[in-house]
């Protein structure tokens, strides 16, 4: 870990939420659980269909659209909006204050007491999408020098133009099967993120028991998903 990272569990472990916790978080956000839960496993069988013919990077590049596909034909059904900025899949809540794009992440993914990050390079949207999470989570503490002034912020900031961003990051581990947990990010470092603000387990079959020891398998393949 870098100077410029910063350990969740080791500021704030409460922020790490698993089992009904994680489910009542979910619930306050006005997201549907069972909805991230089907979506991957719909990536899981989307990836199941490359064999010894397709190129190397089909499975995870499978995967991933599986994923994002279900997540927001899901989700689409409670009334989230589709969106594409630049061509970076979004499913945005209804009331538009809050944003979901799906990214692999590392090995660590879904583990609470560990640090995950993405596996790959972010695209340039998303990287803008977790600054603009960080420069929210700034302006509203700013001091202001008079009531009026705090109102005409206030104003000009309600409701806010770009959602908060959110992440559902997953990792199919070969070990393990697939994990993943629905997490904020708020800071970047050469487009790798760099600090969690809140992390919601998702639970499954595959969540991590943090008593229990963890192996390390091989990463998987490298692939990206780049914007226009």
């Amino acid at each position: 870990m870098t100077g410029t990272e910063h350990s969740l569990t080791g500021d704030d472990p409460r922020r790490v939420r698993q089992g009904a916790d994680a489910l009542q978080r979910l619930s306050e956000l006005a997201i549907n659980a069972e909805a991230i839960i089907t979506a991957l496993r719909a990536g899981e069988l989307s990836a199941r269909q490359a064999d010894e013919f397709s190129p190397v990077t089909a499975a995870g590049t499978q995967q991933w659209n599986g994923t994002v596909q279900e997540l927001r034909r899901n989700l689409a059904i409670d009334g989230w909006l589709v969106r594409n900025p630049n061509n970076s899949p979004r499913i945005v809540r209804p009331d538009g204050q809050l944003s979901i794009a799906v990214v692999s992440g590392n090995l660590n993914t879904g583990i609470p007491f560990k640090e995950p990050r993405n596996a790959h390079l972010l695209g340039p949207t998303v990287d803008a999408s977790v600054v603009s999470n960080r420069l929210g989570e700034v302006t509203g503490q700013l001091v202001f020098e008079s009531v009026e002034e705090a109102a005409i912020a206030d104003a000009a900031s309600t409701p806010r133009l770009d959602p908060n961003t959110w992440i559902l990051l997953y990792v199919d581990d070969p070990v393990n099967g697939v994990r993943a947990e629905l997490s904020h990010p708020d800071s970047t470092a050469d487009r790798f993120i760099s600090h969690w603000l809140e992390r919601i387990i998702i639970p499954g079959e595959n969540t991590m028991d943090e008593t229990l020891p963890i192996e390390t398998p091989v990463e998987d393949v490298h692939f990206d998903i780049r914007e226009a």
